[in-house]
């Protein structure tokens, strides 16, 4: 149980801190969201990738803490480090398996994927008030991983090795297919293998895509006939999930009567508001209801490459 005295020693030591270095440590009192930090639309550095460094401590020594670089991983643990020019906080962060733990486009991860120098942000509970402060974290979100599960549709432009392959695609440019033992290779109705991948191929992957290095970890490649993608047709009514990145190319996660579609959008992609108006993909955000003009594919009629884009939501 935390006591007082506790509390009262965490809050010192820091508001120490705040004064004397200019830290940017908040205790939050004003704009509050239920949980009593900060609420993320106040917030400018929101739109950083890991936030601005900063630090918020509830008085029921809740913490958050934003633009954390990871220094050390053992076991359970993540030892952090918030640099504010010149001076430093550091953190121990707990993790249990009910840890909520997550990558930048939001897909679930593990303590195996997080890295020495990777940007992570974190909120938890304050455990240990010596250096390094200690949190119980209820969420760990790692912005230097930059993989999301994805569908792209292509043409074979090169067998690189005997499990991989690049990929031209229309709306995310050339990048790497690599494939394993767990792959399954599909063509019409039949299971086939990596051998009958050919140059020239049209062929439609899925899997774990790395938007840094470009690589995607193939869970499934289906080898399509010459007519690949069935002609344009309207879905109205969709929920937006998640966006992959702020500018085009990127990948879009939208939900259509309890079904997820990853829609394609490249820069030819017409993006649009409610009133027609040009809009841009950092306009959207999850939830906004969408409207869809495009072409799904033959083999996966949940990804479609996208000519219109209509957000309804806008203008707010």
């Amino acid at each position: 149980m935390v006591t007082n005295t506790f509390r009262w020693s965490i809050f010192s030591v820091l508001l120490f801190f705040v004064l004397s270095l200019t830290f940017g440590v908040v205790f939050a009192e004003n704009n509050k969201n239920e949980q009593g930090f900060q609420k993320k639309e106040d917030r400018e550095e929101w739109k950083i990738p890991g936030g601005e460094p900063r630090v918020e401590i509830t008085p029921a020594v809740k913490v958050l803490v934003r633009g954390a670089k990871i220094t050390a991983i053992s076991g359970n643990e993540i030892t952090t480090k918030v640099s504010f020019g010149t001076p430093e906080i550091l953190w121990v962060v707990r993790t249990s398996p009910s840890t909520q733990l997550s990558r930048l486009f939001g897909g679930k991860t593990t303590l195996s994927e997080f890295s020495v120098g990777d940007v992570v942000s974190f909120s938890g509970v304050l455990v240990d008030s010596v250096s390094p402060l200690t949190v119980q974290a209820d969420v760990v979100k790692d912005w230097s991983i930059q993989k999301t599960q994805a569908s792209f549709l292509g043409t074979v432009s090169l067998i690189t090795a005997s499990s991989s392959f690049t990929l031209t695609t229309k709306n995310q440019g050339v990048l790497t297919v690599t494939t394993s033992a767990s792959t399954t290779f599909k063509k019409e109705n039949d299971t086939v293998s990596f051998s009958s991948i050919a140059s020239g191929d049209k062929v439609e992957v899925k899997g774990l895509f790395n938007n840094t290095s470009r690589v995607l970890t193939a869970d499934k490649v289906y080898l399509l006939k010459k007519e690949t993608v069935k002609p344009p047709k309207t879905l109205e009514g969709g929920v937006l999930r998640s966006v992959s990145a702020s500018t085009t190319p990127a990948t879009l996660v939208v939900q259509f009567k309890n079904v997820d579609y990853s829609v394609s959008v490249d820069a030819d992609t017409a993006l649009l508001s409610n009133v027609w108006t040009k809009i841009n993909l950092s306009d959207l955000r999850a939830g906004d209801k969408i409207r869809i003009y495009g072409s799904e594919s033959v083999s996966t009629s949940t990804l479609i490459e996208a000519t219109v884009v209509r957000d309804t939501s806008i203008p707010r």
